[in-house]
């Protein structure tokens, strides 16, 4: 079978994947009990991102990452100004909605 190679790293890469977000919660709960005094190290996760990282600046997919955020730099100015407009419209309705009201 000539691509059952890059199929099983596939697979294993996909499994890495499906661990880590577990490996997160464990090392966020063990960390919060070795601040507690449990005396666990989880230090070692560490390492998982640091792969993580090389896989992305091997594939290359790293500089398309950075290059969208880039790009993406200049509507934040007006993604801001859509958030603070929505909060104001929210805030203005709910100060105003006690004083319409007859149940108030």
């Amino acid at each position: 079978m000539p691509g059952c190679g890059q199929q099983l790293t596939n697979l294993y890469w996909a499994l890495f994947l499906l661990l880590l977000p577990l490996l997160v919660a464990v090392a966020t709960t063990a960390g919060g009990a070795a601040t507690a005094g449990a005396g666990i190290n989880v230090n070692f996760l560490r390492i998982f991102r640091a792969a993580r990282l090389i896989k992305l600046l091997k594939k290359g997919e790293i500089k398309t990452l950075v290059w969208t955020f880039y790009r993406s730099l200049g509507n934040l100015p007006w993604v801001s100004l859509l958030i603070l407009l929505i909060f104001y419209v929210y805030g203005e309705r709910g100060i105003s909605l006690p004083l319409h009201s007859d149940r108030w």
